[in-house]
């Protein structure tokens, strides 16, 4: 029942670590002091044009302090201001957490083609992808809103199930679909 097609060419980084590292051997050439197995604890304002920053080395156990002009937070969306650099602005007070499920499949193409399907079901519709990844196959993506991601996600196993239907229906000439060997849930910042 497939009414069109494209063919397109995107990049897909297959180890993302890879990249990372990267990054900072980039960084390290030119200057930067890289760690691993640290945390940062807490972020002062000594000035207008410095910050004082209190970070804790799990290796060596013990603390020390750097200075720094500007300072990027990367911790992904349970940022809370308990670092103390400053109050969070009111955008990301507003923001709520949207939790994001990929499935790994077993191979479903010979090819290193990426497949995508959108899927329509009475006045809903859903775009659905199916990547080949390292020796496996990545279909995504779930998206369900999230008000507090440490409780339990009762709902896990059959919105995998309900996921598995659906990309049962966007693949093509596929009596049955595999079973999944995998999930990977994350989250994502956003707005209800």
């Amino acid at each position: 029942n497939m009414r069109g097609g494209a063919l397109w060419y995107d990049g897909l980084c297959v180890e993302p670590e890879r990249g990372i590292l990267s990054l900072l051997k980039g960084a390290s050439m030119r200057g930067a002091g890289i760690s691993n197995y640290t945390e940062v604890t807490s972020i002062k304002r000594v000035d207008d044009k410095t910050l004082s920053v209190l970070v804790y080395d799990h290796l060596r156990q013990q603390s020390f302090q750097l200075r720094a002009r500007k300072v990027a937070l990367c911790t992904g969306p349970d940022f809370k201001d308990d670092l103390g650099p400053g109050k969070v602005p009111a955008e990301l007070g507003e923001m709520t957490l949207i939790r994001g499920m990929n499935v790994i499949l077993p191979p479903l193409f010979k090819s290193n083609a990426s497949f995508a399907a959108k899927l329509r079901r009475g006045r809903e519709s859903r775009f659905l992808f199916i990547v080949p990844w390292k020796k496996y196959s990545i279909g995504g993506t779930h998206w369900q809103e999230c008000d507090d991601r440490t409780a339990v996600w009762s709902e896990k196993e059959q919105v995998k199930d309900s996921f598995r239907q659906l990309m049962q229906q966007a693949v093509p000439g596929r009596d049955v679909f595999p079973e999944i060997l995998s999930e990977h849930v994350g989250f994502v910042p956003g707005r209800r």
